[in-house]
């Protein structure tokens, strides 16, 4: 759709609820190091109340469930996160429907002291998504204005790396 609604702010009554559930499992504690696997389920709906309707930017359902190892000065994590379909989208602010995804992600970590360095991938498989929060492109509506607004991609693969130091 290419026309958008003007907009202004107005406190509404609206419903908000959901749930979180983290849970983590000790795997086992060797020589080989502490081995963990925990998981965060997050799932939350808001609707107005006069009219039933979704609200607007509402994150769809998610899990991460993340595999972490550690032994000495190193902590590594594989960390695989799932997103679920958006839609439950606010007509009034023409909010875009995007599909479900999963992206990995692993992480290192090496600690000496007061320092920390970190390196990691993110999208370690250049998974091409669309954003539930990130809203819409502007810039590719204005080079062809027929495809309406579409949602912005997420990040591809990211290669990470930090240096940290605490006093």
């Amino acid at each position: 759709q290419t026309q958008r609604n003007i907009l202004q702010f107005t406190n509404l009554d609206a419903r908000l609820y959901g749930v979180t559930i983290d849970a983590g499992w000790l795997i086992a504690e060797n020589q080989y190091g502490r081995w963990k696997l925990s998981d965060t389920f997050r799932w939350q709906k808001g609707e107005r109340k006069a009219s039933d309707e979704p609200l607007y930017q509402i994150l769809p359902v998610r899990n991460t469930l993340q595999l972490t190892h550690s032994t000495g000065q190193w902590q590594n994590r594989l960390q695989w996160e799932w997103i679920g379909n958006k839609f439950d989208t606010d007509p009034r602010r023409l909010e875009n429907a995007t599909e479900a995804y999963s992206l990995l992600s692993v992480i290192t970590r090496y600690s000496l002291q007061n320092w920390q360095i970190e390196m990691g991938i993110e999208n370690l498989f250049n998974k091409q998504y669309q954003l539930p929060l990130g809203g819409v492109s502007v810039a590719a509506f204005k080079n062809d204005a027929q495809n309406g607004y579409s949602q912005l991609d997420g990040p591809g693969r990211s290669f990470n790396i930090g240096i940290e130091y605490q006093f």
